[in-house]
């Protein structure tokens, strides 16, 4: 399979682009030709190549020939969208990309007006962050928090994968957030601090009088100033092992950039400030879910205001624990293999049923609060996160109870559950959105059958709402005879 990437990178765009179609390429390079394709200059090509050649089979560049402007996406692509689209489908045909290949576009200057002239033989991925509602691309991947599908107007055919279940990180650790007596500051803004906005944050650090050991990290090309180093300060630009700064740390100071999602993957309590308005909607998500604390944009910044909440929140173990804890449900370790699996689908070949751990509390109820589960449920109710986790530790635990984890290329996707009473085991089962219309549930719940005990002779019951189709079809399919109670329809099975 051939994949072509098209992303740019300079200060006004950052890094984060490019590390993110980094991220996928490298989950991806294996029995894969990867090309990279970049409008750059001079310096930016040399970075590009720096970063991505040993990566890649083939890297090709345009030139710039327009300025870009912060503020104005459109510009942002440094010509006009024909003649990038034009140049494209030349590299697309030189390349010999066909049906089965795909574009996976990163870029907020790309539009309709490239998808339209683009090579119609190849599918178009289009990686976003809430910049444009009406994409006509194939597939739709937007990795944030507080991403929703009514956002986008949705295309006949077109598939949209949103929320941080798609975040594009790669973690190297198990999350591990705890407190000590030294406290660990990491203050990290990325190549989208044009402003050195970290010095201000640095001066006001500073002046309080804490045990405090302070990390400050640049960008690739944003470097930061390491004659202020100090004992209690310390400067790099750029490490290799970023994932490890953020695992060691209390609390993160930073923008709401894409590292934003590896500070919630490794359940770290941050303090944010948006660097810009895109940045914004994701600051007030995890400011109004209490899983960071928004401080407003830079320049609306107060020292003495910085300060205040600093010192208040640094010292407050619980308030602490609690943000850790709020950010243990929004990002999981199976992000990326989720993009992975959209990109380049498996063969039900790859289907696996484990049962169930205790460690898969969270991604338990990820599915349970999801609405057409909650939809379909025969109760209707949605569950706290409190209450869910009294329920999964008394069940996982209780011999009368089985539930198991259907897992595609060990990526969770779906889960059945078998409550035996007397001769009777009472089945539910339910799949993982990005996984719907695979065809994978009845697979699941055969898989799920054939795990039960065969000697004994039992009965497995289940209760479907009349309009759930496709369950109903399931089971019709398994053999299962059915009679109709009210708005439901019983299955049995003996």
């Amino acid at each position: 399979m051939k994949i072509f990437f098209r992303f740019d990178y300079n200060e006004i765009i950052g890094s984060g682009h490019l590390f993110r179609c980094l991220t996928i390429i490298k989950g991806l390079k294996k029995n894969n030709e990867i090309f990279i394709i970049s409008r750059a200059n001079s310096t930016e090509k040399k970075l590009i190549e720096q970063k991505l050649k040993k990566e890649v089979k083939k890297i090709f560049f345009f030139k710039p020939e327009n300025k870009i402007k912060k503020k104005n996406y459109r510009s942002w692509l440094r010509t006009s969208q024909i003649k990038d689209s034009v140049e494209t489908s030349n590299i697309l045909k030189k390349c010999k990309a066909g049906n089965n290949d795909v574009i996976i576009v990163d870029h907020y200057g790309i539009h309709n007006i490239w998808i339209k002239q683009i090579n119609k033989k190849i599918r178009t991925i289009f990686i976003d962050d809430f910049i444009r509602k009406n994409l006509k691309s194939d597939i739709i991947i937007n990795g944030n928090v507080n991403a929703k599908k009514n956002f986008y107007i949705k295309r006949r055919n077109q598939k949209i994968f949103v929320g941080s279940k798609f975040a594009i990180i790669n973690p190297m650790y198990n999350p591990k957030f705890k407190l000590s007596s030294v406290k660990k500051i990491l203050v990290f803004f990325s190549n989208s601090d044009l402003n050195k906005f970290y010095l201000k944050i640095i001066k006001s650090l500073k002046e309080i009088k804490d045990n405090l050991q302070i990390t400050v990290i640049g960008g690739l090309s944003n470097k930061v100033n390491n004659k202020l180093t100090t004992k209690k300060i310390r400067f790099f630009n750029y490490v290799k092992n970023f994932d490890k700064m953020i695992l060691k740390s209390t609390l993160c100071i930073g923008s709401c950039g894409s590292a934003y999602l590896q500070r919630l993957y490794y359940n770290i309590p941050s303090i944010v400030y948006s660097l810009s308005e895109n940045q914004k909607p994701f600051c007030n998500f995890l400011d109004k879910n209490k899983a960071a604390l928004y401080l407003g944009n830079e320049q609306d910044f107060s020292s003495s205001n910085f300060k205040k909440k600093f010192y208040k929140i640094i010292n407050d173990k619980k308030k602490l624990m609690s943000m850790s804890t709020k950010s243990k449900i929004m990002v999981d370790k199976f992000t990326l293999q989720r993009v992975l699996e959209i990109i380049k689908p498996s063969d039900k070949n790859k289907l696996k049923l484990k049962r169930a751990k205790i460690n898969d509390i969270n991604i338990f109820y990820n599915w349970v609060k999801d609405n057409k589960v909650v939809k379909n449920s025969v109760k209707r109710k949605k569950i706290t996160y409190e209450n869910h986790k009294k329920w999964f530790k008394k069940a996982i635990s209780n011999p009368k109870i089985k539930i198991f984890v259907l897992y595609l290329n060990n990526i969770p996707v779906g889960q059945i559950r078998f409550n035996k009473r007397n001769k009777k085991y009472i089945l539910d089962y339910s799949l993982d959105w990005f996984v719907r219309g695979r065809y994978f549930g009845q697979e699941l719940v055969k898989m799920g059958m054939n795990k039960l005990e065969k000697k004994e002779r039992y009965i497995i019951e289940a209760k479907v709402r009349k309009n759930n189709l496709q369950s109903k079809k399931i089971f019709e399919n398994l053999n299962f005879k059915y009679k109709l109670k009210n708005e439901f329809i019983i299955f049995k099975y003996v």
